[in-house]
């Protein structure tokens, strides 16, 4: 219970703050419309584009020197390029995110774990790049507040003193120093012992983690308009107060936060689209192409490691493309359905709606519009049943995909979008094997990150909607002009069809049957298993016959898990016992089973 009021709580946390920060942006940006943002964009010359990449490659190679003494602090010899592939998914992944601290230590945890770093000392390799973030803000940090003339942070000063904050800054990394050099103990963090970098570790710490802060703000002061308006120190500082506003928020990416802050705190400067155009192009750079680049490496990494794994065996992905490709198609099917979603919040090419407008009649351009945008949301919907191996939602996705295709071309000759879909349905068509789970999508819990980035998307593309049509005066006959040329009336009811699939999802999983907990009968049960244990090759499928177990069967009754329960962990025993085909059907029984109890599952010597 009070793992679920912790997450409502964060939700509604972030959701909040990521409101509110668009709220704050189309205030800032009313005067201004998307073709003026879009127009300041191409107007930035190639030439700083092309440099600008050249300092993000520079900048991912200092962040990966974090690694790189962070495994030397361990005494670990492992070789650099695995360091530096480690070290730029995770940050990558740890960037774009959220929570950066967990994804990439999920992912350091993960890879360091394959190249033969104990769980130990992956802690503190975790640990070390995680400190050096923070030493590598404070000491820039503190050194500019400190230094650099008040009246430069006019906006902040009025909130803060600027001054002392920056010489708080200062005496942290000087008492870490301090402590590097003469405390010789371990430091006891929950049940580890850390022993603290030696002073020649600790100091390259500092320095690099201050150059690469220093280079990470110098890739977005390059893309200003004019980088005489405001010197480089002073800009420095801004950037990095407004990165840990974005990491303090927890919102994935700091998205909307970190863009209000930078605007903000710019005002003096810049024009409010000046900054959120060039806010916009760091985004790809930064951060969306270094992602796309780290899933694929992380892809063919995986595909390399399964290959020296399974070296030998006649089907290559016999035992990994199963766990694989379900995520794989959860996650194309969210972004096709982000794809439609978008597509119908903002203005149509009009010279393709001219073309669409000689060949085909009204209603069919907004019909088209209209469910294109339905079909977004339900593709997000589906995606969580994706995830979970329904072949319910597997047909349904292929059916919806096609569907997408066709009102793509058909409300805006939208190619662009209609072969992102077709890409997505290719890889489909093939991977039915893969869903064999019957149960129903109202059936199944919604994961907290699902909820999340479903939001974080719905307002997103309101949000746009709202600013792409600003200029259109709202009336109430607004929702009943058809036009071929009015695409703010379209975005409305494109919108109010959403909220109503959202809703009506929402109420079949308020109103479903009440889940009942399992009441094992275990003299019963020990019958029942005793009959398929004495098929089972495992001799140890006898344990089952203890006394001190409850049992999950399937629905043939001809497999089960054996688990007991402790505290809010219910933990199963041993793999399934029966039917082997059978096996990976009652795991994800059993999960749900967890899940639906409010409680964790646990796999003990599988």
């Amino acid at each position: 219970m009070k793992n679920n009021v912790k997450n409502i709580a964060l939700t509604f946390i972030i959701l909040t703050v990521f409101t509110f920060a668009l709220i704050y942006l189309f205030k800032e940006l009313r005067h201004h419309s998307l073709k003026n943002i879009l127009f300041n964009i191409k107007n930035i010359p190639g030439w700083k584009i092309v440099i600008t990449f050249g300092f993000v490659i520079i900048n991912y190679f200092l962040l990966g020197m974090y690694d790189f003494f962070a495994v030397k602090y361990v005494k670990s010899t492992l070789k650099y390029p695995k360091i530096a592939l480690t070290s730029f998914i995770s940050y990558a992944f740890g960037n774009n995110i959220g929570f950066s601290g967990l994804s990439s230590s999920a992912i350091r945890m993960h890879l360091y774990s394959i190249f033969g770093i104990d769980t130990g000392d992956i802690l503190k390799i975790i640990l070390y790049c995680t400190s050096s973030f923070w030493i590598g803000l404070l000491t820039v940090n503190g050194f500019l507040l400190t230094f650099t003339p008040t009246h430069y942070f006019q906006n902040l000063h009025a909130i803060i003193n600027v001054k002392f904050l920056g010489i708080i800054f200062i005496l942290i990394i000087l008492i870490y120093l301090i402590l590097t050099i003469f405390l010789k103990k371990n430091i006891k963090i929950l049940n580890w012992q850390i022993e603290l970098p030696h002073p020649p570790i600790s100091i390259l710490q500092i320095i690099v983690s201050s150059v690469e802060w220093i280079t990470a703000g110098t890739i977005l002061f390059f893309l200003l308009p004019d980088q005489n308006a405001i010197e480089l120190p002073v800009f420095l500082a801004i950037f990095m107060i407004s990165q840990v506003a974005g990491f303090v928020s927890n919102v994935p990416g700091g998205l909307g936060v970190f863009e209000i802050s930078i605007i903000t705190l710019l005002k003096p400067y810049f024009g409010a689209d000046q900054v959120f155009s060039i806010l916009l192009l760091y985004r790809f750079i930064y951060y969306i192409l270094p992602l796309i680049t780290a899933i694929i490496s992380l892809a063919i990494f995986e595909l390399l490691q399964r290959k020296l794994l399974l070296k030998g065996v006649k089907n290559l992905f016999v035992r990994w493309i199963p766990s694989f490709i379900p995520i794989l198609l959860s996650v194309s099917a969210f972004i096709g359905g982000v794809v439609l979603l978008l597509s119908g919040s903002i203005p149509s090419v009009i010279e393709r709606v001219k073309i669409l407008e000689d060949i085909l009649p009204l209603a069919s351009l907004e019909l088209s519009h209209f469910l294109g945008s339905i079909t977004g949301i339900i593709l997000i919907i589906l995606a969580v049943g994706l995830q979970k191996r329904l072949n319910g939602a597997y047909y349904l996705s292929i059916l919806f995909l096609f569907l997408g295709i066709l009102f793509s071309i058909l409300k805006g000759l939208d190619y662009e979008e209609a072969a992102t879909l077709t890409i997505i349905l290719l890889f489909f068509i093939p991977s039915k094997k893969y869903f064999f789970r019957k149960s129903s999508i109202i059936s199944n819990k919604l994961s907290l990150t699902w909820i999340i980035l479903t939001s974080l998307v719905l307002i997103s593309t309101v949000w746009i909607g709202f600013f792409s049509y600003k200029h259109v005066e709202y009336s109430q006959d607004l929702w009943w002009r058809f036009e071929f040329h009015k695409n703010a009336p379209r975005f409305l009811r494109a919108t109010l069809g959403i909220a109503i699939v959202l809703l009506t999802f929402a109420l079949m999983k308020l109103l479903r049957p009440a889940f009942i907990k399992k009441k094992v009968n275990i003299s019963d049960d020990t019958e029942k298993a005793e009959e398929i244990i004495k098929a089972s090759d495992e001799s140890e499928s006898n344990l089952a016959l203890l006394g001190d177990k409850h049992f999950l069967f399937n629905e043939k009754m001809n497999v089960f898990v054996m688990y007991g329960v402790r505290g809010r962990s219910i933990i199963s025993f041993g793999d399934p016992v029966g039917e082997k085909i059978e096996a990976s059907k009652i795991i994800w029984d059993f999960y749900d089973f967890c899940k639906e109890n409010d409680s964790r599952p646990v796999f003990y010597e599988i």
